[in-house]
């Protein structure tokens, strides 16, 4: 005998599904033409994984991480990591900076390294008048520096905190942070003035703010829930239930969002012609690998 459950169709996007931009390529669109006709815009190609799991997720996602095409990530992520190092190191060059690959990263100003064996950094910003730059680096849970025009400025556990983990950003020549103050919460700040308070129902507590970045002159903060650009929440603005997941690829705008039952993809000012009843995000602990990963370049 064979017991049934119910069963929903659960379309998983990013680690599921790989958005990867195409920088710089002559020739025909790679968008993927789905049965239904619709093709993703000049510049993306798109693999969707069609998956029936249970309606609850649970420990389920664990096992979808097993059915993940691991060698079409692999192959991506090895692409990705060149592809960020090659920007990055085009915005350090006129500073004498540069990051290598021997021991994890390496960060060189002219000939003097200055760190060794860094696992991670941020993107790099500029300020518009291209006297200094600003990212993250670190070794993953022991020790992180900001690195600036004038050298490696130790961030520890405080900084780190009242930051929640967000390093500033240039937007124009304005230095912008998100930071904790007693009175106010978390708030953003431009040039050490509060010119923004995050909402509480969106970010009571550290774990709500979760991305701080820049763009094309901007400062863009996510929460749990929405995304704010320049103050203004992009949600209320084009009538969303919810969006995350905001970053750049190839340096334009891609994020997700909600409307009714289903989540959409938008990409480049451009709604996307694909629908998901359900994209997992902001998963904690082992499920998080299932969350949409992505960075500049795919």
């Amino acid at each position: 005998m064979c017991m049934r459950r119910p069963m929903a169709k659960l379309i998983f996007a990013a680690a599921v599904l790989l958005l990867l931009a195409v920088l710089g390529r002559p020739g025909p669109v790679l968008g993927d033409r789905r049965a239904d006709g619709a093709r993703a815009p000049a510049g993306l190609s798109m693999q969707e994984h069609r998956i029936a799991t249970q309606q609850t997720i649970g420990s389920e996602l664990l096992e979808l991480g097993r059915q993940m095409p691991l060698g079409a990530l692999g192959s991506a992520g090895q692409a990705s990591v060149a592809s960020r190092l090659a920007s990055a190191n085009a915005q350090l060059k006129p500073f004498g900076y540069r990051i290598g690959q021997a021991h994890g990263f390496d960060i060189y100003h002219g000939d003097e390294l200055v760190l060794m064996g860094i696992s991670f950094f941020s993107p790099v910003t500029v300020s518009a008048r291209q006297d200094d730059f600003l990212f993250m680096a670190g070794m993953a849970g022991e020790r992180y520096w900001l690195i600036r025009a004038d050298g490696a400025h130790d961030w520890g556990p405080v900084e780190l905190a009242r930051h929640r983990f967000q390093p500033p950003v240039y937007a124009g020549d304005a230095l912008v942070a998100v930071r904790w103050d007693d009175s106010h919460g978390y708030a953003v700040w431009a040039d050490e003035q509060r010119i923004f308070t995050v909402p509480m129902a969106k970010a009571a507590d550290g774990s709500g703010v979760k991305r701080l970045t820049a763009w094309d002159g901007h400062w863009v903060l996510e929460v749990t829930g929405d995304v704010y650009i320049d103050g203004k929440s992009l949600s209320q603005q084009q009538g969303y239930s919810e969006v995350f997941d905001w970053q750049l690829v190839d340096g334009r705008p891609l994020y997700f969002f909600r409307r009714g039952s289903q989540t959409g993809l938008a990409y480049a000012g451009q709604v996307l012609p694909y629908r998901y009843e359900q994209v997992p995000h902001h998963l904690c602990c082992e499920p998080a690998s299932l969350n949409p990963q992505g960075d500049e370049s795919g």
